[in-house]
Parts: C-alpha cells; structure tokens; sequence
C-alpha cells in the first residue's frame, strides 16, 4: 500500500482553473492526456507527456471539459 506522501506525490493537479486557454498538468510523466468536451468528444490528447506538461486549449470555446489523466478526471473551466 501505498503512504499518503507516496499518494501526494503522484497526484496530478490541472490548473489553473478556470483557464482562458494554457493548462498545466504535474507528475503526467509518461502518462495519457485526454482533454473532452461536455459531450464526450476528444478535443485535445497527448501520449507519454512530460512531466508538468502544458496543453494549449485557446481555440475552445468557453465551457466545461474534462482533463482525463490515466483514469483521473479534472473538470476544467474555459472562460474569455
């Protein structure tokens, strides 16, 4: 099992949020990166990304997506 500093460490935070058009992701090293949209629809992806890796959505519109980090679901908010 895994220590709760150990479970800390390996979070991912998305921010910020909301966003007007650059996100950053932490500790998504070698992970999928899925960003969809209300309706389920891939608008953005990234295999095997960076450590603190940084997704431009600007061409979105405003909304609500999710950001799908190997199985982890953040709703991000895009506003202008």
């Amino acid at each position: 099992s895994m220590s709760v500093d150990e479970l800390l460490a390996n979070s991912n935070e998305v921010y910020p949020n909301p966003t007007t058009g650059m996100v950053s992701i932490t500790n998504a090293e070698g992970k999928s990166i899925v960003v969809v949209n209300a309706l389920g629809q891939v608008v953005a992806s990234i295999d095997n990304a960076a450590d603190n890796q940084t997704i431009d959505i600007s061409g979105l519109c405003n909304g609500t997506y999710f950001v799908k980090v190997d199985g982890t679901v953040v709703k991000v908010n895009v506003i202008r």
